[in-house]
């Protein structure tokens, strides 16, 4: 008798969307969106906006609507850059020309325009600006080896020269 209930009760759960006729599922990323702070370019805010396009649906009516993968911007500013090693880590590092003003126009206008961030100061008197766009923090900075200016995301680092 128990074994006829569990087999009514598995095959009731597994017929249930079928019965309520859902056809539909959205999914969200909590945290991942709010208003920046002043940018330090001037005295404005960068609003930040829920963005979804016509690659956020898939097949069977599922529409995501967070993150994953890199964020908005990263693909175009690495493909333009050039290869040149991977660390012992596994931190693939990239070469990219321009120098300090185009690592400051592909951090604050390029890679996640309008994501909210914040400055850090270290103790040498160093800054890093970070990002925080849903797919992952965003580093802007300079680095220890050259001092040139380099974007950090995942395991990827773009150094400026």
């Amino acid at each position: 008798m128990k074994k006829l209930i569990f087999t009514f009760l598995l095959l009731l759960l597994a017929l249930t969307p079928l019965l309520l006729g859902a056809k539909n599922v959205s999914a969200m990323c909590y945290g991942g969106w709010s208003i920046g702070e002043p940018s330090p370019m001037g005295d404005t805010t960068r609003d930040s906006n829920i963005v979804t396009d016509e690659h956020s649906s898939i097949k069977g009516g599922a529409t995501i609507e967070c993150g994953g993968g890199s964020p908005r911007g990263w693909g175009s500013v690495r493909s333009g850059s050039t290869y040149s090693h991977t660390t012992s880590k596994g931190t693939k590092i990239y070469n990219r020309s321009g120098g300090s003003s185009r690592a400051n126009s592909d951090f604050w206008n390029t890679v996640s325009p309008g994501a909210s961030y914040k400055k850090y100061v270290k103790y040498d008197g160093s800054t890093t600006f970070v990002k925080f766009p849903k797919e992952g923090n965003v580093r802007y900075y300079k680095s220890h080896s050259g001092q040139e200016p380099s974007l950090w995301f995942g395991k990827e680092k773009i150094r400026y020269k």
